[in-house]
């Protein structure tokens, strides 16, 4: 039986060890994890609210164009903890609002309602999201109706917010991309994203690490395409940094037991997102684009596609393509008659024609093509061949004709006429006669760039197909050499041709094309204002220095030749004296001499059936002084013929454009005044309507087809 001493021992130890529980309890508490149950307090005793922030603003290349920006509007939010967890007065909110929500244009049906607030009320969060799908730009008598009846929708709430805006509608639309309220996909993907610590946030010392300072919340403007989804993120740091996204205001209030706001702690005012300045210029690619559609117009099955590069430093100074849809339409979100509509359409206005689609190159190839004959076989400036217009190779004596074959040919050219007057039979005659292998042209065509993509950045862009002596499962005959050389066993998009015409004029410097020209952050992100080097570039690898420059006397002479293809281009020059804008691309250029322009022409055969693709490669100054201005362009229009009918014409006042070569009052070279909420509302109606049309026409259509069908 325990003595009494031993009992008292027993009783100590036990008081000493539960002691020593305490100690490391109240250790663990308020010294190992007090900051996690310090945030905890923080929030028992105070709420967060959130004001939306704007993105930044993208402008062209001088700023003298805001190319999207914001404008506020009314949203209808949803706060789920908020929500009556009652169904029969959750219905009462759902035939309220989707009365009060739907519209002509965007009927808001009870069912859709219905289970976006169920969804809502099932995540019972404290943080507004936004009411998907409908009631995001709500108007004045809307807003008035919702606010009057507020004390009867508990958990609905209304918010300003701010929603992309395209000032010029259509202009670039490929290049700029755009911006919509962010997919609970992306949402659920990105939400983890948190701007980078700010030490004169004067949120962050009450709130810590207790409250992530997302960029992302549920109803961010995030980018989709083009320029708007390039610059959402700059992730070539250790931690991303949001280029466009702006950072939400942040307002820290003390409450009490009934969460009610008994005074503010701290204000974070919203900040904008970073101003973007892309490298286009908005006039000359108005002009562009404007000269393309000139091009289209009456074709439904044509499209086109225009790109100007700076030879200095890879800047792109026009992106276009065409035909487009308005970005504001991406905003707003395309009716499913709009969508069906631009799916059926065969000029493929969801397409970027400039980067995401590969066509046959056709006699612009032959610069390259050149290249690899000067470099990898005897041929000189003075091989000659004679051209009676066709051929006639192999046992079978296939034909092989000149685009000038119905005119007897251009009789004995040599090399700057073969590509001046871009002579087909004397090209045959470099593989058939002076030993040009189609692998050296596959080599040179890699060196210029060509079977990979321009590494732009933008979504979409395709490499195209650069094919080797094997060619799929059959072996590479004579007559595959002999198309490959003037352009017909490849495909390309222009980009990719305008980036190795900048190569010929530049001297051999294959440049990294570029669309972003600088970023200018908000001071809290403390970045750099340039986040790209111009001029990134790889050397052209050539034998034989002087071989770029008899390519370029080629080109120049397709302008100033008697029968050279590009000679539409020479009367450029008569304008050179006078006029020259001060504002253009290439002010600065020296008026003592005329400007010379140097160009070459191609016309792609595709298929037999249909029209030939239509090429216009071009770069001026001719003469240019190291550091001067100088541009390389490229247009296409597919299925639009000749090169030198339809292709040279948009060259020509691209290069109008680019050198002020205008009157000031030409209204061909006016960049329309920039659009308000209002012109775009009005011009998304009738498109809206156009598209409606379309539907019913297709209906009619389709019951006709069913009824003779029956009939039948």
């Amino acid at each position: 039986m325990p003595t009494p001493l031993t009992r008292i021992r027993v009783l100590g130890i036990s008081l000493g060890l539960l002691l020593m529980v305490l100690v490391g309890r109240l250790w663990w508490l308020q010294l190992t994890h007090w900051s996690g149950y310090s945030q905890q307090a923080l929030k028992n005793r105070t709420m967060v609210v959130y004001k939306s922030a704007p993105r930044g603003l993208i402008y062209d290349r001088r700023g003298e164009h805001i190319l999207a920006e914001n404008r506020h509007v009314w949203s209808v939010h949803l706060v789920p903890a908020e929500l009556p967890a009652d169904d029969a007065c959750l219905e009462k909110e759902v035939q309220f609002l989707a009365g009060v929500l739907s519209t002509e244009d965007a009927p808001a049906s009870t069912t859709e309602v219905r289970q976006a607030l169920d969804e809502a009320r099932r995540a019972k969060s404290v943080e507004p999201i936004p009411l998907t799908g409908f009631g995001q730009d709500l108007t004045f008598d809307q807003v008035a109706e919702i606010e009057e009846h507020q004390l009867e929708l508990p958990g609905v709430v209304v918010m300003t917010t701010t929603r992309r805006h395209y000032p010029y509608g259509d202009l670039a639309a490929q290049a700029i991309g755009y911006a919509r309220r962010i997919s609970k996909e992306q949402y659920e993907d990105d939400k983890g994203y948190e701007h980078p610590p700010d030490p004169q946030d004067p949120t962050s010392a009450e709130l810590g690490d207790a409250e992530p300072d997302r960029i992302y919340p549920p109803d961010s403007i995030i980018g989709a395409e083009g320029a708007e989804a390039f610059c959402e993120l700059e992730t070539s740091g250790d931690v991303p940094v949001p280029i466009l996204p702006g950072r939400r205001g942040r307002l820290i209030y003390e409450i009490d037991a009934d969460m009610t706001p008994q005074r503010l702690i701290a204000k974070r005012d919203p900040q904008i997102g970073a101003s973007v300045y892309l490298t286009l210029d908005a006039k000359v690619q108005y002009v562009a684009e404007r000269a393309l559609r000139a091009a289209l117009e009456g074709h439904p099955e044509r499209m086109g596609a225009a790109v100007v590069m700076d030879t200095r430093n890879g800047d792109l100074i026009a992106l276009a393509s065409e035909p487009c849809l308005d970005l504001n339409d991406w905003v707003s979100g395309l009716t499913s008659a709009q969508w069906n509509k631009a799916q059926e359409d065969r000029g493929f206005p969801l397409l970027n024609k400039a980067i995401g689609a590969t066509y046959p190159p056709g006699s612009i190839f032959k610069i390259i093509s050149v290249c690899a004959a000067l470099e990898t076989t005897k041929v000189t400036t003075k091989t000659t061949a004679v051209c009676k217009g066709r051929i006639f190779v192999g046992r079978e004596h296939r034909k092989y004709e000149c685009w000038i074959a119905d005119r007897g040919g251009h009789g004995v050219v040599d090399l700057v006429e073969a590509i001046a007057k871009s002579c087909n039979i004397w090209f045959y005659r470099s593989v058939l006669e002076f030993g040009l292998d189609p692998n050296d042209i596959a080599k040179y065509a890699h060196r210029f760039g060509l079977g990979e993509t321009t590494a732009l950045g933008l979504k979409g862009e395709l490499r195209g197909s650069l094919p080797e002596p094997k060619y799929g499962d059959r072996l590479w005959t004579q007559g595959n050499s002999l198309n490959y050389v003037i352009g017909q066993e490849l495909t390309v998009t222009p980009l990719q041709m305008c980036r190795a015409c900048a190569a010929i004029a530049n001297g051999g410097k294959l440049l990294k094309p570029r669309i972003v020209r600088r970023i200018r952050w908000p001071a809290h992100v403390r970045q750099r204002p340039v986040v790209d080097k111009s001029g990134d570039a790889r050397t052209v690898k050539l034998k034989d220095p002087d071989t770029l420059g008899i390519v370029r006397l080629g080109m120049r002479s397709a302008v100033t030749m008697a029968h050279g293809t590009a000679g539409a281009l020479a009367d450029l020059a008569d304008m050179r004296d006078s006029l020259e804008e001060p504002s253009s691309p290439a002010a600065g250029a020296r008026h003592d001499r005329r400007l010379l322009v140097a160009g070459k022409t191609g016309t792609a055969q595709h298929d037999p059936r249909k029209p030939n693709h239509s090429w216009c490669l071009a770069f001026a100054p001719y003469d240019a002084k190291p550091g001067e201005a100088q541009f390389a362009v490229c247009t296409l229009v597919a299925q639009g013929g000749t090169g030198s009918a339809t292709a040279v014409p948009i060259t020509k006042q691209i290069l109008r454009a680019l050198f002020g070569l205008y009157e000031p009052d030409d209204p061909d070279f006016t960049l329309p005044k920039p659009m308000g909420p209002p012109e775009v509302l009005k011009a998304q109606r009738r498109r809206i309507a156009e598209a409606k049309a379309w539907a019913a026409e297709r209906e009619r259509e389709a019951e006709e087809a069913e009824s003779t069908e029956n009939d039948s």
